[in-house]
């Protein structure tokens, strides 16, 4: 399904006060960390992508096409050892190189790289980035990231100006900021405020580069994309990404946008201006913005379908010496298992409940499992023959199965947080609970707050490093016992998380 979602920036004077108008165009898509298509095929697809972007470019139109960030991390091959070294999203710099991307921002998820990996990818990429906030620290202080190649660097710009002409060679310069959230602190880089550096370097293009029109890149969430719009009302289009889901509204004379992860959807914003023939009079812009499903009705690109086939193989070959069979059908189910980060985000998900089942049967003694769904990063729904990749799609970061035997008191504050989580990676999936109006049960029987109960759980979790929990690490005092898989048994389920999803399925349907 389609639609059209109609823009009209500005319009202002009289069209005869016009010179003759300047079209250009700019593919959207944002939040990608798969190669290929989702849905046994059926969505999404980065070679599609690049299909439909020759197609328009056959138009003859100026064609811009952006990436707001989130495309190094997080990914199932990101665990891959290929050449001696982990993958770390070299795939997706080849990926995005072969679709001819323009131009890029950061995303949290890049920071998910330590600082050489990223600067390797970086090094790798051969479109432009820019970065309005986003500063690498150095021991001389803080500095613009760069390409390098050995022999000379290349500063990132914190804003840019692009032109675009029409057949009568008359120009239209167009300028573009890139924003990143601030909500969290890399060890390398510093972050500022978003709405400030936006509106201090939109200043820039309206006085230095005299910029007719000005875009965001945003990696925002969308609450701070309103922000933003507030802030720098001249921004008339602000591309973001980060929620995962396609959206747009209007904020003031601003548009937002965002379209699907993983390419499921992309936006085409459509631009025909007229510029005014002295320099006092104010500039007409008119624009659209359509929102495109890609589905395997769409054709793929062969030099971009080429980079998924060999970095599949590469995976699975990976994955083979790590101790996975990728190919192998372990479940069979007519039943969509819910993995879209929408779903598992803000709600138990028959998905989320079979994994929370498989870390409690990892442990017997376990009544109840749990996770955060943040670990969840298939953002599918998968039915019908479920392989051991799809396992490895879901939980790309792996980790182990640990068992907790904590008080009642704590278990019902790691359940209320895991409720104040809903919408980001804290809110909890599990398995042996339950919620009646105000009050949680643990294997039928209400939590009492002064007995111990046993918990299958991620080690991640048990680290404290999630959002509103991090009192839940071993030393607190209504901790009494953390089981641990056995480092010398190479058959426990719970030394990975992926093994013991694995092993539950197969129990399914042996």
């Amino acid at each position: 399904m389609k639609y059209l979602i109609p823009i009209l920036f500005l319009i202002l004077g009289n069209p005869s006060g016009f010179s003759q108008k300047i079209t250009f165009r700019i593919l959207q898509f944002n939040d990608i960390y798969e190669t290929g298509p989702l849905s046994g095929g059926k969505e999404g697809g980065p070679a599609r992508v690049a299909a439909y972007r020759q197609k328009l470019l056959k138009s003859g139109k100026p064609l811009f096409t952006v990436l707001p960030g989130d495309f190094l991390s997080p990914s199932v091959m990101n665990s891959v050892v290929y050449q001696d070294q982990k993958v770390k999203g070299r795939q997706m710099i080849e990926l995005l190189n072969a679709m001819q991307v323009d131009l890029v921002t950061f995303g949290n998820h890049e920071f998910d790289l330590k600082e050489t990996e990223l600067q390797a990818r970086i090094n790798e990429s051969q479109f432009a980035w820019i970065s309005s906030n986003v500063y690498q620290k150095t021991p001389q202080g803080l500095k613009p990231f760069e390409k390098t190649d050995g022999l000379k660097s290349d500063p990132f710009l914190p804003c840019t100006t692009l032109v675009v002409k029409n057949k009568k060679g008359q120009e239209l310069k167009v300028g573009f900021v890139g924003v990143t959230l601030s909500g969290f602190k890399p060890a390398y880089a510093e972050i500022k405020p978003f709405a400030e550096a936006a509106k201090t370097f939109v200043d820039t293009l309206k006085l230095r580069d005299q910029a007719q029109l000005i875009l965001a890149l945003s990696h925002l969430n969308i609450e701070e994309d309103r922000e933003l719009a507030k802030a720098v009302p001249a921004l008339k289009l602000i591309m973001g990404g980060h929620e995962h889901q396609a959206h747009t509204e209007m904020v003031g004379k601003t548009r937002i946008a965002k379209a699907d992860a993983n390419v499921r959807s992309i936006y085409l914003h459509s631009f025909s201006v007229r510029l005014p023939k002295t320099p006092d009079a104010p500039l007409k812009c008119k624009a659209s913005s359509k929102l495109k499903y890609i589905s395997d009705k769409l054709p793929e690109e062969p030099k971009t379908a080429a980079v998924d086939k060999k970095w599949k193989q590469i995976a699975f070959d990976s994955f083979r010496a790590q101790g996975f069979e990728p190919e192998k059908v372990i479940y069979k189910t007519e039943t969509s298992l819910e993995g879209l980060e929408a779903s598992v985000r803000n709600k138990p998900t028959n998905l989320g409940g079979m994994i929370a089942k498989a870390y409690q049967q990892a442990f017997p003694e376990a009544q109840a499992g749990l996770l955060n769904s943040g670990s969840i990063r298939i953002d599918d729904n998968i039915s019908g023959d479920i392989t051991e990749y799809d396992v490895l799609r879901i939980l790309p970061f792996g980790g182990k199965v640990v068992m907790v035997e904590l008080s009642g008191a704590l278990l019902m504050d790691i359940l209320k947080a895991g409720l104040l989580n809903q919408g980001s990676g804290g809110y909890l999936q599990y398995a042996g609970l339950k919620q009646e109006d105000q009050d949680w049960y643990i294997q039928q029987e209400k939590i009492n707050p002064e007995k111990y109960y046993t918990v299958a759980m991620t080690d991640f979790l048990l680290t404290g490093q999630e959002k509103n929990l991090v009192y839940l690490k071993e030393g607190n005092p209504q901790i009494r016992r953390v089981v641990f898989p056995d480092p010398s048994d190479n058959t426990h389920p719970g030394r990975d998380v992926r093994f013991a999803v694995i092993r539950y399925f197969q129990d399914l349907n042996p």
